[in-house]
């Protein structure tokens, strides 16, 4: 087969940026290729896996490094191959045009079906469009949840936990429209008595200590008169005991939050995982995350673009969510 003007580096590059490992399918070493590339596959499941077991952002920022790092060293890599193969180059029986359009549609099912496995079992990203967890969760927090939380354990006091609606009618705004999910923290668990007084939640009688609660109203003094607000749950609740197997959740914005409160106790089989960090975290008006419309979704998609310095809240940035 006649030699051709070697490999262009640019080229290997930017296919194994795209569809990884097509660049070293065109720098004639694809078995080099798809052996990084399922080197990688391991080092991402491998790295999601122990994301969440991480203690500190020092720990998440290696872990997010190591994440991005692994697909960029497949295209450095190819790169070189390609640039490594002189002045000319042998075409193997898989440099052809065809071969090249059949690997990238391999690697995007590959790749589709992988993500999948990965939103359904280990992580999921999902974002915060209502107050209802203000101030622990912010407006347009962009989140991981960890699938595998409650793979081996119980989910415990305090943690944030997204879940699947329980029953329909349920009314609030959902951090994912498409399966109604929720997000809201574990006050209650199986067995325990939960009551409500004067704002303050009491755990079998015992007073819980809450930091991160907010009130858009202050908490009354138990001597006062209560008239207007005495049937008023977020007030007064309960005593309520928890079933088995349920658990009783509540927002961090105490008085705008729909929870168990409202719609009653949350079973295990719901929980979708544990809220694990911020990952991005973008300051969008109102109006932007109000608007659901298709012309809303290219205006923020503009609105980013032109202000992602600028709105984007750096402080929340891989913040771990407790």
């Amino acid at each position: 087969m006649a030699p051709q003007k070697r490999r262009n580096p640019w080229l290997a590059g930017l296919g194994n940026l795209l569809f990884a490992p097509l660049g070293h399918v065109y720098a004639g070493q694809a078995w080099r290729g798809m052996l990084m590339w399922a080197a990688r596959l391991s080092i991402t499941l491998v790295g999601l896996c122990a994301f969440s077991r991480i203690a500190g952002k020092a720990g998440l920022v290696l872990t997010a490094a190591v994440l991005i790092a692994a697909p960029l060293c497949l295209v450095a890599d190819a790169a070189i191959v390609a640039r490594q193969q002189g002045g000319v180059f042998q075409l193997k029986w898989y440099n052809r045009w065809y071969t090249y359009l059949v690997t990238a549609a391999m690697v995007w099912v590959a790749t589709q079906a992988v993500t999948a496995a990965i939103r359904a079992f280990v992580v999921e990203a999902f974002y915060l469009p209502s107050s209802a967890m203000t101030p622990t969760l912010q407006i347009d927090d962009r989140i991981v949840v960890d699938k595998l939380a409650y793979r081996w354990h119980s989910p415990a006091r305090f943690d944030v936990v997204v879940f699947r609606a329980p029953r329909k009618g349920i009314t609030g705004v959902p951090v994912s429209a498409e399966e109604h999910v929720f997000i809201k923290r574990v006050i209650g668990l199986p067995g325990e008595s939960v009551e409500l007084r004067e704002k303050k939640v009491y755990i079998n009688g015992k007073g819980l200590d809450e930091a991160y609660v907010h009130f858009l109203l202050p908490p009354g003094d138990p001597s006062e008169t209560h008239e207007v607000t005495s049937h008023d749950v977020r007030e007064r609740y309960g005593p309520v005991t928890v079933p088995e197997n349920h658990y009783f959740v509540m927002g961090d914005n105490r008085d705008n939050s729909q929870d168990s409160r409202y719609w009653g106790f949350l079973p295990r089989g719901y929980i979708k995982g544990k809220a694990l960090v911020i990952y991005w975290s973008y300051e969008a008006g109102r109006e932007d995350y109000q608007d659901q419309s298709a012309g809303a979704t290219i205006r923020g998609f503009a609105s980013v673009f032109v202000h992602f310095f600028t709105r984007t809240r750096w402080d929340r940035l891989l913040h771990q969510i407790r």
